[in-house]
């Protein structure tokens, strides 16, 4: 499956991760909940399809609430690192106690 075809062909609740160099996301799993032409909906920010630099398939396991894992194949996306850093950014200072 070619680069292009992977992102055309994503569709809501699809699994997938990110490089670790991306600020924004980590490399857990992340579930897509929605797609558009243009644009991928994950954990309530948009994600242009525009702004993704590459796309690879990787293997990733994936725990269910037991702690017992599959190996699941996902597409590993790439974000234009620009963008990365001027989305995280505008989330602001998260604080934990």
């Amino acid at each position: 499956m070619k680069n292009s075809n992977v992102l055309n062909e994503l569709k809501d609740f699809d699994l997938i991760t990110f490089d670790g160099s991306c600020v924004s996301w980590n490399t857990g799993l992340w579930t897509v909940s929605r797609t558009t032409e243009k644009a991928i909906l994950i954990d309530d920010e948009w994600l242009p399809k525009s702004q993704v630099v590459s796309i690879s398939m990787i293997e990733k396991k994936k725990y269910d609430s037991d702690g017992n894992f599959t190996i699941v194949t996902v597409p590993e996306l790439v974000i234009n690192n620009w963008f990365d850093k001027m989305n995280d950014k505008k989330r602001g200072k998260v604080y934990g106690y």
